[in-house]
């Protein structure tokens, strides 16, 4: 009987998990976390104190995976905020690096030009 309840308990796990597919990627984390704590949890508890221990460590591990998931959630939401903001600093610098490098072609060729004309000016002043 036992093992009939473990079969369609894990069944109904199987059945639940596609359901993740549509959900945000933070509500998805804290559903993980609370279906890996409830089965932790019911599986110790199961150990320690048969049926009702189980029911017991599920109901334990489903919370306390909640908040783990919870907190994992945050932290996976904070390194995408802070991905986003890189990658504009990012797409910022390479903007003014392409600036830069035509300003200094700009003055490359202004310093050309005066050099060539201040190159005149002294063989004309030589000459003189």
């Amino acid at each position: 009987m036992k093992f009939m309840k473990a079969i369609v308990f894990v069944l109904l796990i199987c059945l639940l998990i596609p359901g993740c597919a549509g959900m945000s990627d933070q509500n998805r984390t804290k559903t993980e976390g609370t279906a890996v704590g409830a089965v932790a949890g019911g599986l110790l508890g199961m150990l320690i104190g048969k049926e009702q221990g189980a029911a017991i460590g599920a109901l334990a591990g489903a919370g306390v995976g909640y908040l783990v998931g919870n907190e994992v959630a945050k932290r996976k939401q904070a390194y995408a905020s802070n991905e986003e903001f890189l990658d504009a600093e990012i797409a910022g610098t390479r903007e003014f690096n392409v600036t830069a490098v035509a300003y200094n072609q700009k003055v490359s060729r202004e310093i050309a030009a005066l050099e060539k004309e201040s190159r005149s000016l002294r063989t004309r002043y030589d000459r003189r």
